[in-house]
């Protein structure tokens, strides 16, 4: 804890020697001295050593030497993907849990919120399925914080929905809405325990949908983008209504979408042309076949009838409306 100034396993020499060695050290130190990113006064370090002395201190201290993970956990507020602590007994005492805690408590919110802006999945699953050494109130504590930090998110994609509906969109803020609402970090606030963030991830599912509604009628080209964004959020949503809600909005997207995709292909629209060329043209010679030999038909008479006036005004009525073709972008979806 204090940068091997104490050798373990901890006895009373031990700790007697690392007094002695802290404090000369803290003389030689010009500019203070400062272990772990803590500075130490030689009032602290008296204090320090003396609370040593309390009942099970000397215990606990030599069962986080012990657990190397939990060690450099405390230390460095960091635990790599499937690491776990020890399965010690004594962290099940409510006197350790309540000694450890506030070094606990520390580490824990700092290698969350790294968790957060580095989207690491895989560091917060295994951070949040070890062993909470914390008391119910710095539990509480750490879930607040997080729950601000999902309570940001929230609005930041209010504020990109709303300039999207004044149609001031911009790639920044494009960008980090897009980010937040990114697979990859959903999948990191799903992860938390629905018992206490299931209010905030029915929030934060309803934003995400106002948000993708705007740009799917808005910035057309990001349609795709929509569409993953709903899905995103039907996972997060635990509400079954809004689940519900979110279903129906995706399928309006995709009929809309697929309607678009459809109406801007002009190679199906040239091969329905000819299609349809083709089939009046075979009629008018099944009906040649079965003519009596009395009844003639001139040549110009076929060509007027692969081209009759009711034919031609499918085809002028298909070019009318598929100039490369009027597409459905500029159908919306409903709020």
């Amino acid at each position: 804890m204090l940068g091997g100034a104490i050798t373990t396993p901890i006895d009373k020499k031990a700790l007697q020697l690392g007094r002695k060695k802290l404090l000369a050290e803290l003389e030689l130190a010009s500019g203070g001295l400062i272990i772990n990113g803590i500075e130490l006064t030689k009032g602290g370090i008296i204090d320090y050593f003396e609370s040593l002395q309390q009942d099970h201190i000397i215990d606990y201290h030599n069962a986080i030497e012990e657990d190397k993970i939990l060690h450099i956990f405390l230390e460095s507020h960091t635990i790599e993907k499937g690491e776990k602590f020890s399965d010690n007994p004594l962290y099940d005492t409510a006197h350790f849990i309540n000694w450890i805690s506030p070094y606990f408590y520390t580490a824990f919110i700092a290698a969350a919120d790294h968790c957060f802006k580095d989207t690491d999945y895989e560091e917060l699953k295994t951070l949040l399925t070890n062993k909470q050494l914390m008391t119910d109130y710095d539990m509480e504590q750490v879930w607040v914080s997080i729950a601000k930090t999902l309570t940001n998110n929230i609005a930041m994609l209010q504020y990109y929905r709303d300039k999207g509906e004044k149609g001031q969109f911009d790639d920044q803020t494009y960008g980090t809405a897009a980010h937040l609402m990114s697979y990859g970090y959903i999948i990191m606030i799903e992860a938390l325990p629905e018992f206490r963030f299931g209010e905030i991830r029915n929030k934060y599912a309803f934003v995400m949908e106002q948000a993708a509604i705007c740009t799917f009628n808005k910035r057309t080209n990001h349609r795709i983008e929509a569409e993953a964004w709903i899905e995103n959020a039907q996972r997060l949503a635990t509400s079954p209504e809004l689940q519900q809600e979110l279903t129906e909005k995706l399928k309006e997207m995709r009929r809309i979408s697929g309607g678009t995709e459809k109406k801007n292909n002009p190679w199906a629209i040239a091969r329905f042309a000819w299609l349809l060329i083709f089939v009046v043209a075979k009629l008018v010679t099944c009906n040649t076949h079965n003519t009596p030999t009395t009844f003639k038909i001139n040549p110009s008479d076929y060509k007027l009838m692969t081209t009759d006036s009711a034919t031609k005004r499918i085809l002028d009525s298909m070019v009318r409306t598929h100039p490369r073709l009027k597409d459905s972008t500029t159908r919306n979806i409903s709020f």
